[in-house]
């Protein structure tokens, strides 16, 4: 299929181990960008308002596809291309990835086959999501009144049934929620680069927390979105 750009949204709240693990899973031969809404503050009310900064913040840089995830989800080096696959062959405007963390682990995901076909369900798991902008503006976005989280993907669940587009997952791309804190989180480098993804050629990013003035935007490696500058 066609290459798009993918935006991948994850929230910062104070677990930047996970955050670093799940992010050095990512493969993709789509470009993108990681948008990561640091929250570590509580500057903003709930989950639902961060996910909708990086989303709007994603849609902003032109994504075709907006993947949306916990920070202790770890990924098959499969799964962002066959979710963004059968999201646009079929129209899905919102696809979920199936765990099978309780089932292989995290340490067994990586040396799953990849899976040549698989069966989609009508189910939504809110932990890793890919979502179409076009759902999104017209669904609209998730109720930043849940605070400080859960409930928000009960009431999008519901909105999504609604209006005629239930979330559904597929098994043609697998993923694990079981990621482990690393033992030293300093330990644990940054290996993201803009564009396509892929295992050689990667540049360092200096660590979870990069220096720079407060509200400052980075278009580098990562986008992180400071609370403080979307926050009055």
């Amino acid at each position: 299929m066609e290459r798009i750009k993918v935006g991948a949204v994850f929230v910062n709240f104070r677990r930047p181990d996970l955050l670093l693990q799940a992010v050095n899973s990512l493969e993709t031969t789509h470009q993108w960008r990681l948008f990561v809404i640091d929250n570590a503050t509580l500057k903003l009310p709930s989950l639902a308002a961060a996910w909708n900064r990086g989303i709007e913040a994603a849609v902003a840089w032109g994504a075709g596809r907006i993947l949306v995830s916990n920070d202790d989800v770890l990924f098959h080096l499969c799964t962002i291309d066959h979710l963004v696959e059968r999201a646009v062959l079929k129209d899905y405007g919102f696809l979920c990835p199936t765990d099978v963390g309780s089932e292989h682990g995290a340490a067994g995901l990586a040396s799953l086959p990849t899976p040549v076909s698989g069966e989609d369900r009508q189910e939504a798991s809110y932990s890793c999501f890919v979502l179409s902008p076009d759902l999104y503006r017209e669904i609209g976005p998730f109720d930043e009144g849940f605070t400080p989280a859960y409930f928000e993907d009960t009431d999008y669940n519901l909105r999504l049934g609604l209006a005629g587009r239930p979330g559904m997952t597929t098994t043609y791309a697998p993923s694990s929620t079981t990621a482990a804190p690393a033992a030293d989180p300093r330990q644990a480098a940054w290996t993201v680069t803009a564009g396509a993804s892929s295992r050689s050629g990667r540049t360092p990013f200096p660590g979870p927390r990069p220096s720079r003035a407060p509200g400052a935007l980075c278009r580098t490696e990562v986008d992180w979105l400071w609370t403080r500058r979307r926050v009055r």
